[in-house]
């Protein structure tokens, strides 16, 4: 269990039974995996112990330590930063995987929150506006051939849009210029990925994105969420999406499932997917 303070200095802390189970939990996970084998698609085998990690921890208001983050980070060959297409080629124990995940979690998260219930199904990523963005379609066409059968750059960017959004918010500025910063940042990000080799590009195909536009159509398609945008509430989602990933891995375990914790999704072996799926939605 690691705690960070805002600069992502790591800090000392008491020991509370709060802090107790969750070394535990993670001890347990970890123990079970050690038995377990999970091999990349090069045969080498993966580091699969976690920590997990929270931020913004301030020994001056122990009420709030553990408050913010408690993401699950593994390190070594660390399957957590393998492209999607990579992850889908480990095996656990000689089994194929699938990976599963909850649908904007965040989104989800906050609406519930706010006593706003989407439709089922309601994939908040595909609500975009064409307009916004210019296609190479003849490059599209080849990672759906090549790589991945159901991509989609459109989703790929807006949701990239939406992370951007809700988390760069800092409390210390107006609205305005958290919307100047997020814009800054979307266009950082898209200039890092064309600069990527193709085949791990997140956004192959797009030739040019109207980064304004596209954050305009969130704001005013989405009024629902306006109190989202900008909020830097981000970092509290995170914990309560940590906590229910806790409550997975501890669940799984119990059921002798391996899984690999990939922040708010699991791979999964293919014997255990029906399982897992039930503990998600648990």
């Amino acid at each position: 269990l690691i705690l960070k303070d805002k600069e992502k200095n790591e800090i000392e802390y008491e020991d509370t039974p709060e802090t107790q189970k969750m070394i535990d939990l993670v001890n347990k996970y970890n123990q079970f995996m050690s038995n377990q084998e999970v091999l990349d698609v090069e045969g080498t085998r993966l580091h699969t112990a976690l920590a997990r990690v929270f931020s913004r921890g301030d020994v001056s208001s122990p009420d709030h330590l553990f408050s913010y983050g408690g993401r699950f980070y593994t390190e070594g060959t660390n399957y957590q930063q393998f492209p999607s297409i990579d992850r889908k080629m480990i095996t656990i124990n000689g089994e194929n995987v699938y990976e599963l995940d909850f649908r904007s979690i965040h989104i989800s998260m906050y609406c519930s929150m706010e006593g706003i219930t989407l439709p089922e199904g309601y994939d908040v990523y595909s609500q975009y506006d064409e307009d916004n963005y210019v296609l190479d379609a003849n490059m599209v066409q080849m990672v759906t051939c090549t790589y991945k059968q159901d991509y989609n750059p459109y989703r790929e960017f807006q949701k990239l849009a939406w992370l951007i959004l809700i988390n760069c918010g800092k409390r210390d500025k107006t609205r305005m210029q958290n919307r100047r910063l997020a814009i800054n940042t979307l266009e950082h990000k898209l200039k890092e990925d064309r600069e990527l080799p193709e085949h791990l590009q997140r956004f192959t195909g797009l030739k040019s994105v109207n980064i304004e536009g596209v954050v305009t159509h969130i704001e005013n398609t989405f009024s629902i969420a306006r109190g989202l945008l900008y909020s830097d509430k981000g970092i509290e989602l995170m914990k309560s999406d940590s906590d229910m990933m806790q409550q997975i891995l501890s669940d799984c375990v119990k059921e002798g499932i391996p899984v690999l914790c990939v922040h708010d999704s699991v791979v999964v072996p293919q014997s255990g997917v029906g399982k897992v799926m039930e503990i998600m939605k648990a």
